[in-house]
């Protein structure tokens, strides 16, 4: 952020960010903490499609506009090219194809210093790299799409489209990236956080024992053991026939494993640990929620 904003300190044009509605009051605050903004006409958000009226747009130093409405204002943005554009959480303009990827790249256009910023870790695929370096450098400094993903994503034409087969030409990416990438990890941060861990919890079917027999009994396969007539069935391209089956086979083993994952939840609280739960059924979720006791009216509190 200090950054950013010493690049502003003797701008005579405003600087912009584009990003979510959840980080706009951040960067307020943020800004007033470093004595960048110290009027509430410095820092301006855009926050709707609504453009008729564009004249405030020189009275502050700060705007911000959001990924869902910078489409609308992107030719404004351009004209009044911004003495720095900083795209915030810039993990949701990885797609170029989307919306919000489109105008954003249309309205850093006008502007030569750029900055994305983001804290999600993207996955490790160099595809996924190919707009937040085109925005950050130009149209075309990487090339067209289709020529970033042959050289560096070895993607091959099948036919019908192009399908990536795995990184290539990895170094000479690396290269590339170090004027315009910086990847911090958390020991460059100084955080000490533990290594990632996975470990098992076991739980039985229960009552849904029957029924999930029954349903691997339909599958005809079932000579082959459970794993092996699933696994053979979608390699075979039987995923069609079979996908009832596998459907109902998921419903059943969430719904098994409530009772193992609500303890565990609780367990964790308890403890005054925070924890997160991924559940693929709404019921699942609701029977989890209902079991946690008293703990239900903090987690409504929470938003969670």
């Amino acid at each position: 952020v200090a950054a950013a904003a010493t690049l502003t300190r003797y701008a005579p044009r405003p600087a912009l960010i584009i990003g979510t509605l959840a980080v706009q009051q951040v960067w307020r605050r943020e800004l007033e903490a470093l004595g960048f903004v110290n009027a509430p006409t410095d820092f301006c958000a855009l926050e709707s499609r609504d453009i008729a009226n564009d004249s405030f747009w020189r009275k502050a130093k700060w705007y911000f506009v959001h990924y869902e409405v910078v489409k609308a204002w992107w030719s404004l943005i351009y004209t009044e090219r911004p003495c720095v554009v900083i795209i915030d959480e810039a993990h949701y303009v990885r797609n170029g194809k989307t919306q919000r990827a489109s105008g954003a790249a249309l309205a850093v256009a006008g502007s030569h210093r750029r900055i994305l910023l983001t804290g999600t870790p993207l996955e490790n695929r160099a595809s996924d790299l190919y707009n937040l370096v085109t925005i950050a450098c130009g149209p075309k400094t990487w090339g067209y799409p289709s020529e970033f993903r042959k050289r560096y994503c070895g993607a091959e034409h099948n036919g019908y489209t192009l399908v990536d087969t795995g990184p290539t030409n990895v170094h000479e990416l690396q290269t590339r990236l170090q004027s315009v990438y910086l990847r911090r990890t958390t020991l460059d941060a100084g955080l000490d956080l533990p290594e990632f861990t996975r470990t098992t919890q076991m739980c039985s079917l229960g009552k849904f024992k029957a029924e999930y027999d029954a349903v691997v009994q339909d599958l005809k396969l079932f000579e082959l053991g459970e794993l092996e007539a699933l696994i053979r069935a979608i390699a075979e391209g039987l995923a069609e026939k079979v996908l009832p089956e596998l459907t109902r086979l998921r419903q059943l083993t969430s719904r098994a494993k409530v009772p193992a994952t609500r303890d565990y939840v609780v367990n964790a609280l308890e403890q005054e640990e925070s924890i997160v739960v991924f559940t693929w059924e709404r019921e699942t979720a609701t029977q989890i929620f209902n079991g946690l006791g008293s703990f239900t009216k903090f987690i409504k509190r929470s938003g969670l």
